[in-house]
């Protein structure tokens, strides 16, 4: 996968696949993925069961998705000594002008936009016309102010911290710390006020498939503590195996952070993303295609 809309363009080509949780209602709208039947997951039941019953991945059909790990978007920044920017709005600063990068994900972008300028209440995922106006003409500002839209970011960031091209990046969270940390740069991580938003990974069956007790295996295999210790320490992310956290928190700031999940989700709570229909507000659709007018015009 290499986009969040891979499991919509690319049906027809997978048995399992992953998605945000946030984009699951987009994606159960596409008809990509089937209900499963939990009880062919016996790992389903060490999950917590705020997770279990997140609406997003619990339908009137039934469970749509098995969670596998989850963390906050916000930014990172070079810690140089006097504190991360006070908000997302600090970037327009001075000291940060050409030296902080925008990442290249565009709904993550928008609805941080979009909660910075209190649009969408409760629902930033949910923006009339109008309102997506106002958050282009606020990234206007970003983006004039910024080093640049950058491409592939959760993997590019690390390396422009490295060579010195920037102090600041945004939408980012643990896994730029930890590699530029690799290469001694003291990269952390924050969640500016009124701005973050986490998203769980969740697995799912496709639609167009027979599942079979292979495809449950691995589903149940994802959700042990042993594969969940060994993801968590690679990524940097936090995990949904309660005995795979308690194991992580102690490693560092990246995994301690998430230690209290519901101070967590009460400050940068789970979001859904825009609807594939609507009347009312601007769709999926619509919001790719702003973003990819945007990006040309910069």
């Amino acid at each position: 996968m290499v986009a969040n809309e891979d499991p919509i363009n690319k049906k027809g080509t997978y048995d399992i696949s992953v998605g945000i949780e946030n984009i699951f209602p987009t994606l159960q709208a596409a008809g990509v993925m089937q209900p499963l039947d939990v009880s062919r997951i016996p790992n389903w039941e060490q999950l917590p069961a705020e997770l279990r019953n997140e609406p997003l991945i619990n339908t009137d059909e039934g469970v749509i998705g098995v969670p596998i790990a989850w963390a906050s978007m916000g930014l990172t920044y070079v810690d140089d000594g006097t504190g991360p920017p006070e908000s997302l709005e600090s970037l327009l600063e001075p000291r940060y002008q050409g030296k902080f990068a925008i990442g290249d994900d565009g709904n993550t972008v928008i609805i941080m936009v979009a909660r910075l300028l209190g649009l969408g209440g409760d629902t930033p995922g949910l923006l009339t016309e109008d309102e997506l106006d106002q958050v282009f003409e606020k990234l206007e500002e970003f983006r004039d102010a910024s080093f640049g839209i950058m491409a592939n970011p959760y993997a590019e960031y690390a390396g422009a911290y490295t060579r010195g091209e920037i102090i600041a990046a945004w939408p980012d969270n643990a896994p730029t710390a930890l590699r530029a940390r690799e290469a001694d740069i003291p990269v952390e991580v924050h969640f500016p006020p009124g701005v973050g938003w986490s998203w769980i990974d969740a697995l799912f069956i496709a639609s167009d498939v027979e599942p079979t007790d292979a495809m449950y295996d691995a589903l149940n295999d994802a959700i042990s503590e042993s594969t969940q210790y060994a993801q968590g320490a690679a990524l940097g992310w936090a995990v949904t195996h309660p005995a795979a956290m308690d194991r992580l928190v102690p490693m560092g700031f990246e995994w301690a952070v998430y230690e209290d999940r519901a101070a967590v989700f009460e400050a940068a709570p789970p979001v859904e993303w825009p609807p594939v229909e609507s009347t009312e507000y601007a769709t999926y659709d619509t919001w790719l295609k702003r973003w990819q007018d945007f990006k040309a015009g910069a």
